[in-house]
């Protein structure tokens, strides 16, 4: 068998259902020689039944296919709607992070720039007035406790 060719194997492909077609015939036969419709009557209704239970067992088989289809589909669409939330509680939460940081920095700015008026203020009715008026103040991004955290309190100059 390992170095049959096509036509061999073509061959006793033939040769198998011709053999089973001869073994269904010879089965008619012997149920036609019994005259008695009894027995035929009787194998017609073993098919017919065995039919039907294979036809039950394929349904039955399809349904719990299709079950577990749907189950399996429930889980995807659950794990899929846990995620999307998962990457919205992430979103929202960066986005708040963020505008409590512009808040900060805005609160800074503020603050920052009162302490400026009443320095030029001070030094404006002392007689001193600042010489360079063109310096104009700006937001920053980052929170000043942030950008000297675990260092001195006093910003060190960068030169």
């Amino acid at each position: 068998m390992k170095n049959a060719d096509f036509k061999t194997l073509q061959e006793m492909i033939a040769r198998g259902i011709q053999d089973a077609e001869t073994g269904a015939s010879q089965l008619e036969g012997t149920l036609k020689l019994n005259d008695s419709g009894e027995d035929e009557r009787r194998h017609l209704e073993e098919l017919r039944k065995r039919r039907e239970a294979d036809a039950e067992a394929r349904q039955r088989e399809r349904e719990a296919a299709r079950l577990k289809r749907q189950k399996e589909d429930e889980e995807r669409r659950r794990r899929q709607a846990e995620e999307l939330e998962r990457e919205e509680r992430g979103e929202t939460q960066r986005r708040e992070e963020l505008q409590k940081r512009e808040a900060r920095c805005r609160s800074e700015y503020a603050a920052a720039c009162r302490i400026q008026k009443i320095f030029r203020g001070r030094r404006s009715r002392a007689g001193v007035p600042i010489a360079s008026p063109c310096v104009v103040p700006k937001v920053h991004a980052q929170p000043w406790e942030d950008l000297f955290a675990g260092r001195s309190a006093t910003p060190q100059l960068l030169v």
